[in-house]
C-alpha cells in the first residue's frame, strides 16, 4: 500500500476525514506534496486537530502524531524510485545540476548554498569541527556527525544555512525528528543557547 494511502486510512479512522483526503491527495507526502516540509505540516494540524477533542480521542490523535514522528508513515524507498523516475523528479535533477554547474557547492541538503555572508565561516567553523572529533577520517571512517545550521534572529529575510561533515540526507531527517520529537512538549528556555 502508497504509505499516503497507509496515512489516510490511520487519519480516516480517526474521524479525521479533511485531513484523510489531503493525505489521500498527496499533501503530506514527501515527494508529492506541494509543501517544502509536508511532515512539519502533518505534525502541526495532528496538534491542532488533538486540542479540539478530549480524552480519550486526543490521545488517540496524539499517538498516531507519534507514529509519524518515528517515521510509520515516510515515502518509501520504491516511491523514491518513482519519483526519481517521474517527471517533476527529473526536473528537480536538471535544477540541481545546473546550480552545480554554476559553481554552487556540492554539500547542499537544501534548495539553495550557503548565503555568501556566512560561507567562509560555516566552512571554516565546519572544517574545525570535522577536525576535532574525526582528525584526518575520511566518509565511512568518521566516528562523529554534525550538522551546523545558522539563522538570523528576528524578521530578516534570509533562510537556514545547512553544512555538515557528511551526514546522508535520511541521517539528518531522522536527526531531526528526534530532535522535534525530544523539544516538543518540554519546557521552553529562557535565554539564549
Amino acid at each position: 500500500m502508497h504509505s499516503k494511502n497507509k496515512l489516510a486510512d490511520a487519519l480516516m479512522y480517526l474521524g479525521l476525514m479533511d485531513m484523510s483526503l489531503q493525505a489521500r491527495g498527496g499533501y503530506y507526502h514527501d515527494y508529492l506534496s506541494p509543501l517544502a516540509t509536508p511532515e512539519l505540516q502533518l505534525l502541526a494540524d495532528l496538534q491542532e486537530a488533538a486540542m479540539k477533542f478530549s480524552f480519550p480521542r486526543r490521545r488517540d490523535i496524539m499517538l498516531l502524531r507519534q507514529r509519524v514522528i518515528d517515521g510509520e508513515f515516510d515515502a518509501t524507498a520504491d516511491e523514491s524510485d518513482e519519483w526519481v523516475q517521474s517527471e517533476d523528479g527529473q526536473a528537480a535533477f536538471a535544477r540541481l545540476a545546473e546550480k552545480l554547474a554554476e559553481g554552487h557547492p556540492k554539500e547542499m541538503l537544501g534548495d539553495a548554498p550557503i548565503e555568501s555572508a556566512y560561507y567562509d565561516q560555516m566552512n571554516a567553523l565546519a572544517g574545525f569541527l570535522d577536525e576535532q572529533f574525526d582528525g584526518d577520517a575520511k566518509g565511512k571512517d568518521k566516528k562523529v556527525g554534525f550538522v551546523l545550521m545558522l539563522f538570523e534572529y528576528g524578521d530578516n529575510p534570509g533562510r537556514c544555512n545547512y553544512i555538515s561533515n557528511g551526514a546522508g540526507r535520511q541521517d539528518v531527517v531522522n536527526l531531526m525528528k528526534e530532535m522535534i520529537a525530544r523539544f516538543e512538549g518540554q519546557p521552553e528556555q529562557s535565554g539564549k543557547a
